[in-house]
C-alpha cells in the first residue's frame, strides 16, 4: 500500500510540473483540488484498512484465549 501510495505522490509531483509549463491557473487549481481528494481518499483506506487489521488481530487473540480456556478443562 505504501508502494503504491509513492507511486502516487510521484505521478501527482509529474502531472503539476508539466500542468505548470502549459495549463491556467484555473485548471492547476482543480488538479490540485482533486489531488489532494485523491490522498484524503488514500489516508482514509489506509485507516479502514489498519481497523480491520486491529479487528483481524483482536478475533484471532480472543480465539487463542477460548481455546486455551477450553483446553483447561
Amino acid at each position: 500500500m505504501l508502494l503504491s501510495i509513492k507511486r502516487i505522490k510521484n505521478f501527482i509531483m509529474k502531472r503539476n510540473k508539466k500542468l505548470k509549463k502549459i495549463s491556467s491557473e484555473k485548471s492547476i487549481a482543480i488538479s490540485k483540488i482533486l489531488d489532494f481528494l485523491l490522498i484524503e481518499i488514500i489516508n482514509k483506506s489506509m485507516v479502514v484498512k489498519d481497523r480491520l487489521k486491529n479487528n483481524k488481530i483482536k478475533k484471532r487473540t480472543i480465539q487463542l484465549a477460548l481455546s486455551v480456556e477450553i483446553n483447561q478443562t
